[in-house]
């Protein structure tokens, strides 16, 4: 568990949170009306856990307490600054350099923090000189969004103002693993190619980026297959000679070769096994070199038994979805789509419903990490109301295997399905 509660104080400078998210539930459900921050909180939290602290200059909120599994309490504060010099009064237009943000990171049973930051005026002065230098000094100040630059183009590496003032709540933060999946999934939000910049009706998107991702991973795999297949080819004479390998006996061969069949039976699904066809029958005379073989194919085959779990689980999640008409085929093309007159589909012209479809679970299953917070907005979105009644359940079985904590925020009473004990209502809550 890596969050135990949040408090928010003056949300929007309306709304007042305290939620909790026991230690016995890995999934917590967010809901309520549009306004009052559902997504927002899940922003606050990313924001946090990526130590993007420039975030709550645009945030109007007063106080936010976030109580960490090991104990550990981050208080972020909202302050009035006093006396503005005229230069940072000129920049105001860019961010509201009258307020500070101050960062106190505590432990338990300790009242004094073990490091505070304060982010004031001269913090947000270096925001806009690094982000902003020719909008401000052009005068183009109208239509510029610096909390969208930021958003893109912040590198907390390059931050040395937090690198030099805030280490030990940068390294506490730090080691909390986060994955964030946005409402917005079909168009790559991340940043832009210099084509893309120059032209802007050049979208990417970003179920091709995935599959050129899968592609790309199938190639590395293969080429982790081909130097592992080298290496214990390398020394099988030497090991052979030596006698270092052990004989089986004719049932335990044989049943590792039926294992090992059944493996490479299932990973051809995916164009994963070698063209090999394991030998029939066990002589006495090769009964050595059989027993070194099999055990040769086996550790050779393992270097994919990670990877075909996530694309069996994928696979699994996709195909239970009934999509329309058509299917998907995971392989060393990536990820296609054939309709059943077996034509390939292009990704971008699935639908927006089959797009996001695809784009969750495939960050679900690949990007997921063990012991990882996963904030997902609005799952439901553009999905078909029978794929939404099922996924709670998906979601579940994904925290409980790779013991996971999920936060979900969404308005779908359908995919609540019932679940009210693991949702938190924020109408409720302020009603």
């Amino acid at each position: 568990m890596i969050i135990n509660n949040i408090l928010i104080e003056k949300l929007h400078g309306l709304y007042n949170y305290d939620i909790s998210f026991p230690l016995e539930r890995n999934v917590t459900i967010i809901t309520g009306p549009n306004g009052y921050g559902k997504t927002t909180i899940l922003k606050i939290i990313s924001h946090i856990l990526e130590c993007k602290f420039w975030f709550f200059y645009f945030l109007e909120f007063e106080r936010i307490c976030v109580t960490f599994g090991n104990g550990r309490i981050l208080d972020i504060e909202k302050r009035s600054s006093e006396g503005i010099s005229k230069e940072e009064d000129e920049i105001v237009e860019i961010v509201d350099t009258r307020e500070s943000i101050s960062v106190a990171l505590y432990v338990p049973e300790k009242t004094e923090p073990i490091e505070m930051l304060s982010l004031g005026a001269q913090y947000s002065h270096r925001l806009v000189m690094d982000y902003a230098r020719r909008i401000f000094f052009g005068g183009q100040v109208e239509n510029f969004d610096l909390e969208k630059k930021l958003e893109t183009e912040y590198i907390l590496d390059n931050d040395t103002y937090l690198n030099d003032l805030g280490k030990n709540i940068l390294i506490f933060l730090q080691e909390q693993k986060c994955l964030y999946i946005r409402e917005q999934r079909i168009l790559s939000v991340g940043k832009q190619s210099d084509e893309n910049r120059r032209n802007p009706k050049s979208d990417e998107f970003e179920i091709d980026a995935l599959s050129k991702e899968l592609k790309d991973s199938f190639e590395q795999k293969q080429r982790e297959f081909a130097v592992k297949s080298q290496e214990i080819d390398a020394t099988f004479i030497e090991r052979l000679i030596n006698q270092a390998q052990q004989t089986y006996c004719r049932e335990e061969f044989e049943r590792k070769r039926k294992k090992l069949n059944e493996k490479i039976e299932k990973y051809e699904k995916y164009g994963l096994a070698p063209n090999v066809n394991l030998p029939q029958g066990y002589p006495d005379e090769l009964q050595k070199v059989l027993s070194l073989y099999i055990d040769d194919m086996e550790a050779k085959l393992s270097v994919y038994d990670e990877f075909y779990t996530k694309l069996s689980l994928f696979d699994h999640f996709v195909s239970s979805k009934c999509l329309s008409n058509k299917s998907i085929e995971l392989g060393d093309n990536g990820i296609r789509a054939i309709n059943d007159n077996k034509e390939i589909i292009p990704l971008r012209k699935l639908s927006s419903g089959e797009q996001n479809l695809l784009i969750l679970y495939y960050k679900l299953v690949f990007s997921l990490k063990p012991h990882t917070l996963l904030l997902i907005d609005e799952p439901e979105t553009s999905l078909h109301v029978g794929w939404v009644t099922n996924m709670l359940d998906d979601y579940r079985e994904i925290a409980e295997n790779l013991q996971c904590q999920i936060i979900i925020a969404t308005h779908s009473i359908t995919f609540i399905n019932g679940q009210w004990d693991i949702t938190f209502d924020l109408f409720e809550q302020n009603k």
